[in-house]
């Protein structure tokens, strides 16, 4: 087997509209509740559908991960969404 971590889509294409779990990463500096509204709020502004699915600390307590559940129409909506959640204060990453 090849694993080629070049595509991690193997040449698949997504296929829109999409929902699927999206990991939102930030530093655990401030209310876990506070994170949580900046990240809704670019849903929201964004007329994202979403649903809380599970936050996490990580074991030291230095970041925490929130797991939504969203539906995007389009890849430029995708784009979009990814953009303006890297705007968010103290944002890591999301996958």
């Amino acid at each position: 087997m090849n694993f080629s971590t070049s595509d991690p889509l193997a040449g698949q294409e997504i296929v829109f509209p999409v929902t699927y779990i999206i990991k939102v990463v930030v530093t655990h500096n401030m209310e876990q509740t506070y994170h949580r509204s900046l990240i809704e709020g670019v849903f929201q502004r964004m007329k994202v559908p979403f649903e809380l699915v599970a936050v996490n600390a990580s074991k030291q307590n230095t970041y925490l991960s929130f797991n939504f559940r969203i539906t995007l129409l389009d890849i430029e909506q995708m784009r979009q969404l990814y953009g303006e959640l890297q705007k968010i204060p103290w944002f890591k990453f999301a996958v």
